[in-house]
């Protein structure tokens, strides 16, 4: 009987009304705190939230039993006590354009004045929908508006193929390469920057310095960075400046960041029950494993005792401690791995806006 009712006291604590609501936050999903996708799926051509959104990406085959078990005991009043939630990322917003066209016969700049109203106020489907009409004549001017609205509206793919249209005698050449570099950053084509830095004739040193340096900080390339900041840190502009200091704080934080062993926390807690996520940081998840479990055991010795080992009820509550317990572990598991997703995601917008922020002020 005390068993019994430490049993209800640990599923009224760790059990909340919405028992899986934990397992569906820990799937990948397509507004996951809006930071930058993760390296499968920022390669993914389809993919919109590459400047603001990001998932993490978690097993989805063969341990859904173990993930939901593990949701249940972790969806709880103890476990939501110890719980944090990790900042989210806005997305920078554009910028009033105020770079001056050259006019012509059905040009884009006859609607110039309206697109910039459309863009200041932050209206991007109209812009779109404008700047994609068929009675406008192709143009330098029609492709930087076209790859503006496209970047704006996480279209970076879309927006990287116009900045590429526009020609090294434009006057948006500049804009056009240093936006088409950022979209490149956010969607994981390191590659292609690179080659777009090797390439950007007559370009400010200092902002090519921001991206080189953002560049070999995503791409691990530590070594490279104090060289590749040199310039960004000398610029007479104070923006550039401050995201030069700011790419050296989080170039600091990520060569000081050690990642946490999965295989550890889930070794710990299959020696005692929740300690893997109390070691994680997780102390309310652990504390709500730790009674679940050892409750679940509790009645199933006292059911052992009372009415033998083949008793069904015996056999019942020995199945749920052994899926609990097993929960447990795979959890601990999963919980180093999504902590260490989601700092290196982190480390990556805070690089990815550090470059974003100095074109707000550029390129106006």
């Amino acid at each position: 009987m005390k068993a019994l009712i430490a049993l209800l006291l640990s599923i009224f604590l760790a059990f909340p009304a919405i028992a899986f609501s934990h397992a569906a936050s820990l799937s990948p999903g397509p507004d996951a705190q809006q930071r930058i996708n993760d390296s499968a799926s920022r390669k993914d051509p389809a993919s919109l939230q590459a400047i603001s959104g990001s998932t993490v990406s978690l097993p989805s085959r063969g341990l859904g039993l173990l993930q939901s078990i593990d949701g249940l005991m972790s969806s709880g009043r103890i476990a939501s006590a110890g719980r944090k939630n990790f900042p989210e990322a806005l997305a920078p917003s554009l910028p009033p354009m105020s770079v001056q066209p050259s006019f012509g016969s059905n040009s884009v700049t006859q609607e110039f004045g309206f697109i910039r109203y459309l863009f200041d106020n932050n209206l991007r489907s109209d812009a779109l929908t404008l700047l994609n009409a068929p009675y406008f004549s192709d143009s330098d001017t029609l492709s930087y508006l076209r790859g503006k609205a496209f970047f704006e509206s996480r279209r970076l793919y879309d927006a990287s193929a116009q900045f590429a249209r526009v020609p090294y005698s434009s006057a948006f050449f500049e804009a056009a390469r240093f936006h088409d570099l950022t979209a490149r950053l956010y969607v994981g084509d390191y590659s292609g920057a690179a080659a777009l830095l090797d390439d950007c004739k007559g370009c400010r040193e200092d902002l090519l310095s921001l991206d080189r340096a953002a560049l070999s900080l995503l791409a691990g390339d530590f070594s490279s960075f104090p060289e590749a900041i040199v310039s960004a840190k000398s610029s007479p502009l104070p923006q550039i400046r401050d995201a030069a200091d700011e790419l050296t704080a989080v170039s600091e934080a990520m060569q000081a960041f050690r990642p946490r062993s999965p295989l550890l926390l889930a070794g710990a807690s299959a020696l005692v029950p929740g300690l893997g996520k109390m070691l994680s940081g997780r102390v309310g998840e652990g504390v709500s494993a730790l009674l679940a479990v050892a409750s679940l055991a509790a009645v199933t010795a006292e059911n052992a005792v009372h009415c033998g080992i083949s008793d069904w009820k015996t056999i019942l509550f020995g199945s749920m401690t052994l899926l609990s317990y097993s929960a447990n572990i795979y959890g601990s598991y999963l919980s180093a791995r999504i902590y260490n997703q989601k700092t290196i995601l982190g480390y990556e917008t805070a690089v990815v806006v550090s470059v974003r922020l100095p074109l707000l002020e550029l390129f106006r």
